[in-house]
């Protein structure tokens, strides 16, 4: 009956509920259904739907653990988590299967649909309230039938409910990232939830930030004319990538090398995609250096100028930078671990925000590229360091949000 007065879906969801328009024989059957797969099936969505929140953007903690800040214990969720929750859920079936065994619930007698009702029946404690809510509510309300405006009022009180965890006040900057090993404040702090999600608007620090970075990406675009990088010369180019021994491994297609083979390393591309794939060839070529008792070879930024020059790379067709996924990036990669963003992270690289000339141009950018990945590889391999891969538009999008978080260049 209760179903039967919501406003304009009533009749029809209690014709549903009852599988007709008279409590019969077929309602007991659909009831039953309901409860044993319909119920069921919700709960588990709703379920799954709360882990892979819960996955996406954290626990909550209490604000007073919050303000106290520090390191928190965390546990992952695949194994650790889910084992531990399975043995309280299993101990559970345990002890409701040995009271089903020991203590069986007998059935009683059979219904009989023609009996009166039992003396003293009512509903169960959880529906108790709204029975006896609508009997008390007088017949009419503002011209509204009182059942109907109880109805609607329980309805609107559910919904408020479910948008209590939207309608409460947003705090500044939760803590929804945490390096397990390193505890860095700037992860901790970081807004990662919205990063990562990409397409989800940024809170309005954040948008500051990116906005600043903007502005100093187009100052640091206009640098002197005397910091411009004269055009690469291909023949020249040419004379260096054999001088620098890369030809002993990048043979051209047929021919034996160690590496790819020369086609693949020359061939139209962005200067700052060249740059990411000058990173991710460093640990390869440092073990076979070291392997062979070679330095490092060193490259001016005349050179890389000519080798882009002559490996075809242009940074023309760089695409735009994305600087919110160079934010990403930077905590993602592990950057932090070695090097600092505005005096937060670690000791051993230099001060991103600090301008230096490798913000000067895609090519000095890849010129301090191969310079710093040795010695990268090397730190990496001593402690234990995943070393970080880029590809596609991810080395873009980090040389465009440092250029643009760096203090402008002395003029």
């Amino acid at each position: 009956e209760i179903t039967g007065v919501v406003p304009l879906v009533g009749p029809f969801l209690g014709r549903l509920l009852r599988g007709g328009d008279e409590v019969t024989g077929a309602t007991l059957t659909r009831f039953y259904g309901i409860h044993v797969a319909v119920l069921p099936l919700l709960t588990t969505l709703i379920l799954g739907l709360h882990l892979f929140l819960v996955q996406k953007h954290g626990m909550s903690v209490p604000p007073g653990v919050e303000r106290a800040g520090g390191a928190r214990r965390t546990m992952h969720f695949l194994p650790n988590f889910l084992l531990r929750d399975l043995v309280g859920w299993l101990s559970a079936l345990a002890i409701l299967a040995a009271l089903a065994a020991y203590y069986p619930a007998e059935l009683g007698q059979k219904a009989d649909p023609f009996a009166p009702a039992p003396i003293g029946i009512k509903p169960e404690w959880y529906f108790m309230f709204m029975f006896k809510t609508l009997k008390y509510l007088p017949s009419y309300i503002l011209g509204i039938e009182g059942e109907i405006v109880g109805v609607v009022g329980f309805g609107v009180g559910g919904l408020v409910l479910l948008l209590i965890p939207f309608l409460g006040p947003r705090r500044a900057e939760p803590p929804l990232h945490l390096d397990r090993h390193r505890h860095h404040p700037l992860h901790d702090r970081a807004d990662l939830s919205r990063l990562h999600r990409g397409r989800d608007a940024m809170t309005a620090g954040r948008t500051f930030l990116l906005l600043g970075a903007w502005f100093g990406a187009a100052l640091l675009a206009t640098g002197p004319p005397a910091e411009a990088q004269a055009p690469g010369d291909v023949a020249r180019g040419r004379a260096i990538f054999e001088q620098k021994q890369c030809a002993r491994c990048h043979q051209p297609g047929g021919q034996a090398g160690l590496g790819p083979a020369l086609e693949e390393v020359r061939r139209p591309q962005g200067g700052l995609e060249l740059a990411g794939r000058i990173w991710n060839h460093a640990p390869v070529m440092f073990a076979l250096l070291t392997q062979q008792g070679l330095e490092w070879p060193q490259i001016g930024a005349a050179e890389m100028a000519d080798l882009m020059a002559y490996l075809r790379a242009d940074p023309v067709r760089d695409p735009v930078p994305d600087l919110q996924q160079g934010q990403v990036l930077l905590i993602r990669k592990g950057c932090l671990k070695c090097h600092r963003l505005r005096g937060e992270g670690g000791s051993v690289g230099i001060e991103f925000t600090r301008y230096h000339g490798g913000y000067q141009s895609p090519v000095a950018w890849a010129t301090t590229i191969w310079n710093h990945s040795s010695r990268m590889a090397g730190h990496s391999a001593r402690m234990g360091v995943l070393y970080p891969r880029f590809t596609g538009d991810e080395m873009v999008n980090l040389f465009g949000f440092l250029k643009g978080s760096a203090e402008v260049s002395p003029r």
